[in-house]
């Protein structure tokens, strides 16, 4: 048995899906490395997926893999191959530390599980690793609580209900989770509704996540897809392209969810210094996001509030280079904060270079009531579109019944928009983007 320290070599060859590792340290980790880089292939057809327990419950979704890793491990040069379609997976960290660096899956269900409803998995770390050919997507997160919406204050839930879900206790998501330097190319090829369930990862639920270095391209579905409660995330340095969507059997056309990066129903976070260009419908959605701190309850509240900080980012070639949907769901404080958009590049759109997508719920009337700061940014209208951008608001109610019990959400028949054609008018009619220009990129 491998002690805390020891480094496994494994030589090339085919082997089936194991378990029985050890346990390492923080400070001694156990090290499985293949001999050379992708020769060990860890081959998910030979003999079946193993099973976290003997009885697997099948909610246990994302748990069945090749590999379930123990506590301060590094798995490194292994290659997850000849899957099939389905949600099984390459690697479920069953305890805290599990690092993957240089490791390929391909033609599997899951790349990486991370359910923390049966497992440890925080401080997972994905390094260098490449995902092709997924027949579901690269990760998937998920916390301990169960439904999405398991707290409702518009309903009458109080706060001591609420400080038992994932929605409000940040220890029950998944915590430290980092990727770093990875690619994913053509995820999601069993079409899993790209409209409403993947793309080419899908993380919930998480608490300090950092997304460094990804490319992101090919996919059938947004090329990252960040949907609901993570709380202070940092997407930099990655770049998003080709990611496209279509037709599915039951949820119809999903050309919309070709997007570079979605972020939808999250907390606070940044996106600094990334690259999305010539995706199917659009470059970033940030959809209901950056609500901390604007409601009563102490709620995962940050000193930054709930500032989205959309910074140094270069958008190309997309029809629509952000929407921004902030649709006011259940609970009250899920709507969206302050954006902070500067410095950033906007180049061939051939809709809106930003707008807000329908149904939009914008309740302030002029950029500086919602408290954003909009400044910096390059218009390159290379396509000669006929509009920069537009700013949207509508008014807002509280209405019974409606979709979640009793959320808010705008009338959407009222659409007060204000379009901008020239630099001239976004700064005459919205007071923002003094520093900005129109110019070639």
């Amino acid at each position: 048995m491998a002690q805390p320290g020891d480094t496994v070599m494994i030589a090339p060859g085919r082997y089936g899906p194991f378990n029985g590792m050890a346990k390492g340290t923080k400070t001694r980790p156990i090290v499985y490395r293949a001999e050379k880089k992708w020769g060990a292939v860890i081959d998910l057809g030979t003999s079946g997926l193993s099973k976290r327990a003997a009885v697997l419950a099948e909610s246990e979704i994302g748990t069945v893999a090749a590999v379930h890793a123990k506590a301060n491990t590094v798995l490194q040069g292994l290659s997850f191959e000849n899957g099939g379609p389905g949600w099984g997976g390459g690697i479920a960290p069953d305890e805290p530390g599990v690092t993957a660096t240089d490791c390929r899956f391909r033609n599997i269900g899951l790349g990486v599980g991370l359910n923390k409803e049966h497992q440890d998995c925080d401080t997972c770390h994905l390094i260098r690793c490449v995902f092709e050919d997924m027949y579901t997507g690269a990760v998937w997160s998920h916390a301990i609580t169960g439904p999405q919406n398991p707290c409702n204050t518009n309903a009458g839930a109080t706060a001591t209900e609420c400080e038992q879900t994932a929605r409000w206790n940040l220890d029950m998501r998944v915590q430290d989770h980092r990727m770093i330097d990875c690619i994913i190319r053509r995820a999601n090829i069993s079409n899993i509704s790209p409209c409403m369930a993947m793309g080419a990862l899908k993380y919930l639920f998480t608490k300090d996540m950092v997304i460094d270095g990804l490319v992101s391209y090919d996919n059938n579905g947004t090329g990252f897809w960040m949907d609901w409660d993570s709380w202070n995330f940092v997407i930099k340095n990655c770049t998003f392209f080709g990611n496209h969507a279509g037709a599915h059997p039951q949820d119809g056309n999903c050309w919309w969810a070709g997007v570079g990066c979605w972020s939808e129903g999250n907390d606070f976070g940044a996106w600094l210094n990334n690259v999305s260009y010539g995706n199917g419908a659009g470059g970033f959605g940030i959809l209901e996001t950056g609500f901390a701190n604007i409601d009563d309850y102490d709620y995962n509240d940050h000193p930054d509030g709930g500032q989205v900080r959309f910074e140094g980012n270069v958008i190309v070639d997309n029809p629509r280079g952000i929407e921004f949907r902030f649709c006011l769901r259940t609970p009250s404080n899920h709507s969206g904060g302050p954006v902070i958009m500067k410095n950033n590049v906007f180049k061939g759109w051939t809709t809106k270079a930003w707008d807000f997508g329908d149904p939009f719920t914008q309740n302030d009337v002029t950029v500086a009531d919602a408290g954003w700061v909009i400044e910096g940014n390059i218009y390159d209208n290379s396509k000669n579109a006929d509009i920069l951008a537009e700013w949207t608001h509508s008014p807002c109610t509280v209405e019974g019944g409606y979709g979640y019990g009793g959320a808010k959400h705008c009338d959407i028949s009222i659409q007060n928009r204000t379009a901008c054609a020239t630099i001239e008018q976004m700064r005459d009619l919205l007071d923002i983007e003094h520093e900005g220009s129109t110019e070639s990129y």
